[in-house]
């Protein structure tokens, strides 16, 4: 992953049209934020937005990990676009554990994240070098390699333990045993 320290200003006004990852040091742009980019827009997506604090985020990026190793493990996809997604290689880095819309407070870096994930596919995103700076910053403050890790073994013990027969039963018995709540 790349540890290059980026010097970041927030402004009031979001890189890349409002799509991707946007930083924020008040609620008020937080909230002009996500009129413009979220209001008559959400009602006629249906977006969904998650919003969360520090720990309810490191549990989004959890599950997120989990799906992700387990779509490995059925085949989905390769090892090396895994290890990839979850943060594992040295050499590249993807988007994928932050690829949802969120609204996060994050109380250890006294700030708010913003991130519209929702035009990506429609190629309308390509993120500057602040918002993958932003990207960086999300994944040291929450370790995204260590829950990738975590996530990888995990998958694979109840992969090996019980056989599931898909994704979806495989986070059902993960969050029936581990009492882990798998629903985001």
């Amino acid at each position: 992953m790349n540890k290059e320290k980026i010097n970041l200003q927030t402004e009031s006004e979001p890189v890349s049209g409002g799509i991707g990852i946007q930083k924020y040091e008040n609620p008020e742009d937080v909230f002009k934020f996500l009129l413009g980019s979220w209001g008559e827009e959400a009602c006629e997506t249906e977006s969904k937005l998650i919003i969360a604090d520090d720990e309810t985020f490191r549990n989004v990026i959890y599950v997120r990990a989990i799906t992700r190793a387990f779509q490995y493990l059925f085949g989905v996809i390769s090892k090396e676009k895994c290890r990839i997604d979850l943060a594992l290689s040295d050499e590249k880095s993807t988007d994928y554990l932050v690829d949802f819309n969120f609204l996060l407070y994050s109380q250890e870096g006294n700030c708010y994240y913003v991130s519209h994930m929702d035009f990506k596919d429609d190629g309308a995103s390509v993120w500057d070098k602040k918002q993958w700076g932003y990207f960086y910053e999300l994944a040291g403050r929450y370790s995204f390699s260590l829950i990738g890790k975590r996530a990888m073994e995990l998958a694979e013990f109840y992969y090996d333990l019980h056989k599931p027969d898909d994704i979806e039963c495989a986070l059902e018995i993960i969050s029936n045993e581990e009492g882990i709540d798998l629903c985001f």
